[in-house]
This record gives C-alpha cells, structure tokens and sequence, in this order.
C-alpha cells in the first residue's frame, strides 16, 4: 500500500517539507517587524499550522509502519511538537493574540526536511545526493540548532508567567534541547566522514 512503501512516504515528506517552507518563510516575512498581539489572526498561518499538526499526526503512524523498533526520540520529537502547535493554535484562539509566530518558527524548520528527503530520494553517490547532504547540514544547523532558541527566548519573554506557562516553555526546551542532540549526531557523521570513516546516516527522516 501507499503507508508502506517508503519511496512514497519520503516523496510525501518532501511535499510536506517544501510547502511548509515556503508559507512560513512567506509568513514571518510579513509580521517580522509587527507586534505578537495584534487582535488579528493570519490565514497563511492557520493553514500551515494546521498542515503541520495533520501531518505530524499521519507522519508518526507511518513512521511506526516502517520501524519495527520504534526510535523513542523521534516519537518523543512527533508528539512533542503536536502537543506544542496544539497550545500554539489554541492559546491563539483563545486570546484573540498572535502566538501563532512562535508555531511558525517550529514549522520554518522544516526546511532542512527538504533537503533530506531530496537526500533519500537520490541515487546515492550522485551528484544530487552529495550536494543534497551538504545543504541538509547547513540548513539543519542554521534553522534547528542557530534559530532554534528564537521560539524559547520568544515565549519566556512574551507571555505571562505561571504553571501553563512553565510547563510550555519547559516543552519548548525540550524540543530546542533534541535539536541540538540531533545537529550533535550529524555534526559527528560530517567529522567522521572527512577524516575517512563511513557514514551512511547523515541525517534523520522527519
């Protein structure tokens, strides 16, 4: 079927990957230099909000199809972010403000997805695969590990101090805190590989 085979799952990926990029490049672009609470919501963000809390749900289904040993840190990175968007859309809705660029920043990650899912698809030792590999580091570095502590600092300062609010910047943490476990693993590969050795798992799937 479609779930099981993993070429199809990858290709799904890098669609998911690519749109969710580009709306939320196009989103932060638009309310970078405006305030959080604005009273307004922005349908670009609802929608890819919304993608990304579909997919991640779908993603982590067929994630378990294809891995009889389930890897315990991607499930924990799987439902972490869908328990964080969820906070994000609701807290959004509720009070009529706009966290919703703090969901966006999570999603504007999925950047360096695309390069990874290009990565998988191509023949390996290609031309595509190398040049591929290369921008996955780059961008996954630049993106999850630079970038990353934007949406920590962002909400311990923003919003109201108080047990929900400890409790979500303690997820926010923990989900910076996998990045730079994961930007650690591929940094290794990279080293590994220029001094000789091989590496055959650069990456992660998302």
């Amino acid at each position: 079927s479609a779930l099981r085979s993993p070429r199809r799952h990858t290709i799904l990926c890098l669609g998911k990957a690519l749109s969710m990029s580009v709306m939320s490049h196009a989103f932060l672009w638009t309310v970078w230099a405006s305030p959080l609470f604005t009273g307004a919501t922005n349908r670009v963000a609802d929608v890819a909000t919304s993608c990304i809390l579909a997919f991640e749900c779908c993603d982590l289904l067929v994630y378990q199809l294809h891995q009889p040993k389930l890897d315990r840190t991607m499930i924990f990175h799987h439902l972490l972010h869908i328990v964080l968007i969820l906070r994000y859309l609701g807290f959004g809705l509720a009070l009529n403000c706009h966290p919703r660029p703090l969901a966006m920043v999570f999603v504007l990650q999925e950047t360096s997805s695309v390069f990874l899912s290009v990565r998988a698809l191509a023949s390996p030792g290609s031309r595509a695969h190398e040049l591929a590999s290369v921008a996955f580091v780059v961008t996954f570095i630049a993106y999850r590990n630079v970038f990353g502590w934007v949406p920590l600092y962002m909400f311990w300062r923003i919003f109201p101090h108080n047990v929900i609010h400890a409790a979500d910047t303690m997820g926010c943490a923990a989900a910076f805190a996998l990045q730079l476990y994961w930007g650690g693993r591929i940094v290794k590969n990279v080293v590994r590989r220029v001094h000789g050795g091989s590496s055959t798992n650069v990456g992660r799937s998302d």
